[in-house]
């Protein structure tokens, strides 16, 4: 789907950090500029003196200054969907896309980058031609279980919506299946045309094993578990409708600092998805050789 990716957009100039010496010459020049001439020659000597006292209250100032402009700009971020976060990213989405976020079936709160994906689907929700991304949002939002949703069309007038859950292993229950196709299959989603059909996705199950390699050092099992989380946030990353497992991607998340060499036992090849299936990677085994 063509949801944009917010991650690619440039950061605007309130991403910017303060640079503390251009910010205390800009005092300093200031400083001196509202001097009698007939002083500015000795305050500028003062000024070049690390020790005097002037000289440390206009740093202090300087970085005051400058905790304060990082502070208002965290601030002005924070009012960007891209960059809210928790209750500032709760009245973004009910304000300017009247969608709450939604509380999954183990009383956990949607995450933010679920509820910020919703978000962006959520104009296309007011589609009445029956668009893949309207079906998608309709779906995302018919309950917080469902991680993961895909249209497709087989016939005329037939539209299947393919549910991947939040939960285990991503198998959607029958529950789940059921809840989505009601909202979907509501007059005020779909087209009187439209025959929506709702099925699980098909999960695939794989295992990442590997042996590493690591330079000499103390702290050996530091950088197993590092791999063992990089590999780990990679399978959480691909569990998605569609996504292929790339034998060479899990190579590169295991290949963390001071590791030498990876011996991938598996996945032993790519993996590769259609549109209704998704992996699910049940085992993650790293170790290394001593």
């Amino acid at each position: 789907m063509s949801v944009i990716d917010l991650s690619r957009l440039p950061a605007p100039e309130a991403a910017t950090l303060q640079d503390f010496e251009t910010l205390l010459a800009e005092i300093r020049a200031d400083f001196l500029a509202a001097m009698p001439d007939d002083r500015k020659a000795d305050l500028e000597e003062t000024l070049a003196l690390e020790s005097e006292p002037l000289t440390k209250l206009l740093e202090q100032s300087a970085y005051r200054i400058m905790i304060e402009r990082q502070r208002f700009n965290d601030r002005s971020l924070r009012l960007m969907l891209a960059y809210a976060e928790d209750a500032e990213l709760d009245h973004i989405g009910v304000t300017y896309y009247n969608a709450s976020r939604l509380t999954l079936s183990n009383g956990e709160q949607e995450r933010d980058d679920a509820y910020r994906r919703r978000l962006l689907l959520a104009f296309d929700g007011y589609s009445t031609a029956g668009s893949r991304q309207s079906y998608q949002y309709h779906a995302l939002s018919a309950s917080g279980d469902v991680l993961d949703a895909d249209v497709t069309r087989v016939n005329a007038g037939v539209v299947t919506v393919t549910v991947l859950s939040r939960l285990g292993n991503g198998e959607a229950s029958g529950a789940l299946v059921d809840t989505v196709d009601a909202a979907l299959s509501d007059e005020t989603v779909r087209p009187l045309n439209d025959q929506v059909e709702a099925q699980a996705a098909d999960i695939a199950e794989y295992e990442i094993r590997a042996t590493l390699t690591v330079r000499n050092g103390p702290a050996k099992s530091v950088v197993v578990e590092a791999a063992r989380e990089a590999a780990a946030q990679y399978a959480a990353d691909r569990q998605l409708l569609g996504l292929p497992i790339v034998r060479d991607a899990v190579l590169a998340a295991l290949w963390v600092e001071s590791v030498e060499l990876v011996e991938l036992h598996s996945p032993t090849a790519d993996i590769p998805r259609a549109s209704h299936q998704a992996g699910y990677c049940r085992l993650i085994e790293v170790d290394h050789v001593d």
